[in-house]
């Protein structure tokens, strides 16, 4: 263990338990009367006397002493003279007062721990502020080339962006050109007028409840135009019809349909039935 150098104890520790177990010992009473000393000179008033103490000095008495280390009155007065005569302590007393003076107090305090402890408190401080500055500067320089890089990677990126779009846009006109020439080349279906045979079959396989012959007897009065357009499949017609037919409706057009080939043996032509069931629809 190591017998040179210095422990900082903090005043405080008066004020904990195990400080204030008594009785002290003679080495707590000596690191008391130490810590009990006036760090700085000062000033204090006793009673209507200004008393003024210099550094390394305490105002206190026998009996104080007494309660605080919990020591009989001969015992404190001998291990006072026992300081004195080591020349540890000089002692002054009168009726009011004893004054106590530690010896070399000051190459005790300052010597060794006042400028020890400057020296540390300077390089303590600076060297945080160092190794701020380093680290500032440090983050700064990652800061710029981590900017520098994702600048650069953005520009490629967008570079990248660019060829692909042009090259869509290529080939969407490619595309879109191969399907001009096809439609180009291909000849539109030529349109023809169902037969009563075609559109009826269609009807069937789609089961659906276009009548056939109303189909195409009005389609072929209107010369298969659709508005002013000729018509260009008829299957989609059909397929027109079936979202238009109502059952109702249907329902009455065949039964008037029976009821004229009821009464076909009558003195009506063919062309008058026509006439009526185009009057029913």
């Amino acid at each position: 263990m190591s017998k040179l150098g210095f422990v900082k104890i903090h005043r405080k520790i008066q004020d904990h338990w195990l400080w204030q177990d008594k009785p002290f010992s003679k080495g707590q009473a000596w690191i008391d009367l130490i810590m009990m000393a006036n760090h700085d000179e000062n000033k204090f008033l006793l009673g209507n006397e200004l008393v003024e103490v210099s550094r390394g000095q305490l105002i206190t008495s026998e009996i104080k002493l007494m309660n605080r280390w919990g020591w009989s009155k001969s015992k404190v007065r001998n291990f006072l003279n026992l300081l004195e005569a080591e020349q540890m302590i000089c002692k002054e007393s009168d009726k009011k007062k004893t004054t106590l003076t530690i010896c070399n107090y000051r190459d005790w305090q300052e010597v060794q721990t006042t400028k020890k402890p400057q020296r540390d408190y300077e390089e303590t401080t600076e060297k945080p502020q160092r190794d701020y500055e380093e680290t500032t500067e440090r983050l700064q320089k990652d800061h710029e080339g981590t900017t520098e890089r994702l600048q650069k990677d953005h520009e490629e990126t967008m570079k990248r962006l660019q060829k692909d779009t042009n090259k869509n846009v290529k080939n969407v006109k490619n595309v879109k050109n191969v399907k001009e020439v096809k439609r180009e080349g291909e000849k539109t279906p030529r349109f023809y007028s169902p037969s009563y045979e075609e559109v009826k079959k269609y009807c069937d396989e789609r089961k659906n409840n276009v009548i056939p012959e109303r189909f195409v007897d009005f389609y072929e009065s209107k010369g298969w135009m659709v508005g002013k357009n000729k018509m260009k499949d008829w299957k989609a017609a059909v397929r027109s019809w079936e979202k238009k037919e109502d059952p109702k409706q249907l329902q009455s057009i065949k039964k008037t349909q029976f009821h004229l080939c009821e009464s076909r043996g009558k003195d009506w032509s063919n062309e008058d039935l026509e006439k009526i069931l185009l009057k029913k629809v």
